[in-house]
């Protein structure tokens, strides 16, 4: 299935999924996924807090959004898990996970090549080798992909593409399942390297009685080949313009991200229970350069340099006899996360700000989860889990580089000299989940459970001598069917939930009073999220299968004081779209010769907002106002088709197309920026693209 619908990437896994929302693009990386789930959503990059959604790759945590971004390649499934976890395995989230699981080793010479070429020059090349190397003992698979393509977008000052791609990934694994040996061993080693000529960000408006921006554009005309450089009016810049897919930045922009790692996945049976291992290391490297203002002016532009590694351990038991089973583990996770970056802004007077810091995470937590079968058709279960936090910081934060001007206040500085501010919290909490499943039938299985689960609280590395936040507290109610109708030839999933948040993690962007571009996160709300989920797949007819889901979102401040005291509750949650839904058809047509696959599938996501902002006072209105609509993207449809020919096992040739009817929409927005700035920007989403593939397998 993932290969009919094209499920290549994270990022494409939300169009046939109730409820989940991926954002792509960002103010750093252009690696950077960020996830939403039920109206949990990312905040943003940063090493010191979480992600709201747990994104797992056989079993390990990716703890950054900059690694989050994967390509699905060898990959055996994916599943989406919505609502708090944490009971059952990995890191405690309160959203949901994407865990996904890439194909073994197995005891057989087999193997794959797949060749696409597509428009905007694209060239992938995809090779898998799976090796018996110690027959029914030992068996390794390589796996490496290639991937290039030209810019989606231009930038029409400097005329250069944007949004191109060039990228390499490598996947080694080794598995071990000795003859006489209750045990194996899964050791895995993957690299992934990306770089590319920057993010194609747009202007959607722009503030004419912003005094700093208007002084600007009158005394830094552009270079006189640029449109528009004969008079220092904005609007030849403001989007669409002459394309939806034309930026006009003055900086040569790039990114280059380099993710890897190591696991190793042990299985012992101890015949009262089972035990697994998975051990793992992982670091991710990214830096670029990115021209935030997307104008032919210097207002804000950011070079970064990231580097983190992260350290896992996890061991689980399970097992279980008569009417209980059960599961429990240990968990252990560390990380160090180093964040440069150094920008300059109209505010600035030339000078470079320089946010450097480096945060020390680590977690230690306890789970365990049962099932009772009550009765042969009722079953009870029970999670418990606890988790200990702990959030250390060195902040060197300086408002001019040059001059070796400190961020930080006397006061605050660990020896009242040096500019370095050392800090230190920790947290601990405790979540749970309760359910009862009941089984009426064959064709027939009910469900409802309670749960609460926690994200973690941290630090701001951007602003110095801001209080920590605190964690996010989580707790919902979920009720559901699944069903099977016709002879199974009808299968419809059914969920609805409540969620209450306390405590709810928001950020804000912005400059300070030394003219620093930051970002912070605060403890900000309560908040109340509700919805439907419903899943259908239908075999209407032999070689036919047809789906359809739906999902429905209410998400709403229940209270919202900022640190002025301002309310802004009537604001609308990030990534909250009211609903989203896809349909898919597929048909499969023997012939002679092999076999015709048929697919078509149709996703359309309604309007969200990334930022809402309440105005201080009535004469600010209109600009907020302006600033709102400004962040919401537009609803839009995105329709898919894929035809392929099987030419018995081992051949298969397709042609497909993606977002066929080449719908303009944007990706994520930036229009806080208009009440700082002075202007509000966006990162269009990719335009139709289309090509052809030829794959090769055997098996020997």
């Amino acid at each position: 299935m993932l290969q009919v619908k094209q499920i290549e990437t994270i990022e494409s896994v939300q169009y046939s999924t109730p409820n989940l929302n991926i954002s792509t693009n960002s103010p750093n990386s252009s690696g950077f996924a960020f996830l939403a789930i039920r109206g949990q959503s990312n905040l943003g990059g940063g090493a010191s807090n979480d992600p709201a959604i747990g994104v797992y790759v056989d079993g390990v945590y990716i703890a950054r959004p900059g690694g989050s971004l994967l390509d699905l390649i060898d990959t055996r499934q994916v599943e989406v898990l919505r609502g708090p976890q944490g009971t059952l395995f990995g890191r405690n989230t309160t959203g949901g996970a994407l865990n996904i699981s890439s194909n073994e080793p197995v005891h057989n010479l087999e193997g794959s090549v797949q060749a696409t070429m597509g428009n905007y020059g694209l060239k992938q090349v995809t090779g898998v080798i799976n090796v018996p190397l110690i027959e029914d003992e030992l068996a390794a698979r390589l796996v490496y992909r290639t991937s290039e393509h030209d810019g989606y977008g231009d930038n029409v000052f400097l005329r250069r593409e944007l949004n191109d791609d060039d990228r390499d990934f490598y996947r080694l694994s080794v598995k071990y399942e000795p003859r006489e040996g209750d045990w194996d061993l899964l050791l895995t080693a993957d690299r992934t390297d990306q770089e590319d000529n920057g993010q194609l960000q747009v202007v959607r408006g722009y503030n004419a009685a912003n005094s700093a921006l208007a002084n600007l554009v009158r005394n830094n005309a552009p270079d006189e080949n640029a449109p528009g450089s004969a008079d220092d009016n904005l609007d030849p810049y403001v989007h669409p313009g002459s394309d939806w897919y034309d930026g006009f930045a003055s900086e040569n922009e790039f990114s280059e991200l380099t993710s890897e790692g190591l696991s190793a996945t042990l299985n012992v049976d101890l015949g009262w229970s089972q035990l697994k291992s998975i051990t793992a290391w992982r670091s991710l490297e990214s830096n670029g350069l990115n021209d935030l203002d997307a104008l032919p002016y210097l207002i804000l532009n950011s070079n970064y340099v990231n580097d983190q590694s992260q350290f896992s351990q996890e061991l689980q038991l399970s097992g279980g006899s008569g009417a209980l089973n059960w599961i429990g583990g240990l968990f252990y996770f560390e990380e160090e996360g180093d964040e440069l970056t150094r920008s300059q802004t109209m505010f600035s007077g030339g000078g470079v700000n320089r946010n450097d810091g480096t945060a020390e995470n680590t977690s230690y937590a306890a789970y365990g989860q049962l099932y009772y079968d009550l009765t042969d058709k009722l079953r009870l279960s029970a999670g418990l889990r606890y988790t200990e936090d702990e959030r250390d910081v060195e902040l060197r934060n300086k408002v001019n580089e040059a001059l070796n001007v400190c961020a930080l206040p006397v006061s605050d500085r660990d020896d009242g000299v040096t500019c370095k501010q050392s800090l230190s919290v920790d947290y601990d909490y405790t979540s749970y989940l309760f359910g009862l499943d009941y089984q009426m039938s064959e064709n027939v299985f009910l469900y409802a459970k309670t749960s609460r689960a926690f994200l973690a609280g941290g630090w701001n590395l951007r602003n110095g001598s801001a209080p920590s936040f605190e964690p996010e507290e989580v707790n919902d109610i979920e009720f559901g069917a699944k069903l099977d109708w016709l002879d199974s030839r009808l299968r419809t999933n059914f969920a609805v939930f409540y969620a209450e948040q306390s405590d709810v993690q928001r950020s804000a962007t912005g400059i300070t009073n030394t003219g620093q571009a930051t970002s912070f996160i605060r403890n900000a709300a309560e908040a109340t999220v509700q919805g439907v989920e419903f899943e259908l797949v239908a075999v209407p007819w032999e070689g036919m299968e047809a789906s359809f889901v739906l999902g429905t979102l209410d998400a709403e401040y229940d209270e919202f004081i900022d640190s002025t005291g301002l309310d802004r509750s009537k604001e609308t949650p990030p990534q909250s779209p009211e609903y989203n839904y896809s349909v898919s058809l597929t048909q499969n047509i023997p012939v002679s010769y092999g076999e015709w696959v048929l697919h078509a599938d149709y996703a359309y996501v309604d309007d969200f907002v990334i930022w809402q902002g309440t105005a201080p006072s009535a004469a600010a209105e209109a600009l907020f106002a302006r600033g709102r609509a400004l962040s919401n993207i537009d609803g839009y449809g995105l329709l898919n088709a894929r035809l392929a020919l099987n030419l018995g096992a081992n051949i298969e040739l397709s042609v497909w197309g993606r977002n066929l009817t080449d719908e303009e929409y944007f990706s994520r927005t930036q229009a806080d920026f208009l009440t700082s700035f002075g202007y509000a920007g966006a990162y269009p989403g990719d335009p139709r693209t289309y090509g052809a593939t030829v794959t090769y397998r055997f098996v020997k």
